[in-house]
């Protein structure tokens, strides 16, 4: 992402496409690079020369790759679920509420409006809202509060 406001970040998540069980992700900024690698019992989060292991006692996911997770959740006006990730960003583990809050419609590829799940996913504490289509389970649009001023939002042209 190429950004003046919040400066260039340049982000890359390994998952399994089957499971989305996370392997290994690599996040770097102009004055920093943080690498985390994912083990069955431990997470290694590496940072210059610095290591650090990470202890984890749940089944886990990489919060980079929740947008993926939810448009293959049974999603449903009023459905709800929670899951563990890891944010390399908070250097732990977090619980990701997700919520279903609306049914609305919206952009498909700038031009066709079509039905689609709002759905509120809760990373820890920093809300983030998509919009999923209902019958492709398409991302259809992003948006994020990044202070009471900006809001930075991604939509499929």
């Amino acid at each position: 992402m190429k950004s003046d406001l919040l400066g260039d970040i340049e982000a890359i998540s390994i998952i399994s496409k089957d499971t989305f069980k996370p392997y290994k992700h690599k996040i770097c900024t102009k004055n920093s690079k943080k690498k985390v690698e994912n083990f069955d019992s431990f997470i290694r989060l590496i940072q210059g020369d610095s290591e650090n292991n990470i202890k984890i006692e749940n089944q886990l996911f990489e919060n980079h790759s929740i947008e993926m997770v939810i448009r293959v959740l049974p999603l449903h006006l009023g459905y709800r679920t929670n899951l563990f990730a890891f944010h390399p960003g908070k250097e732990k583990v977090i619980n990701v509420g997700i919520r279903v809050v609306s049914k609305e419609f919206g952009k498909k590829c700038g031009v066709d409006f079509v039905a689609s799940w709002k759905v509120e996913v809760n990373f820890d504490g920093d809300i983030q809202i998509y919009w999923i289509s209902i019958n492709d389970k398409e991302l259809l649009k992003q948006a994020n509060t990044l202070s009471a001023d900006t809001k930075m939002i991604f939509e499929r042209e």
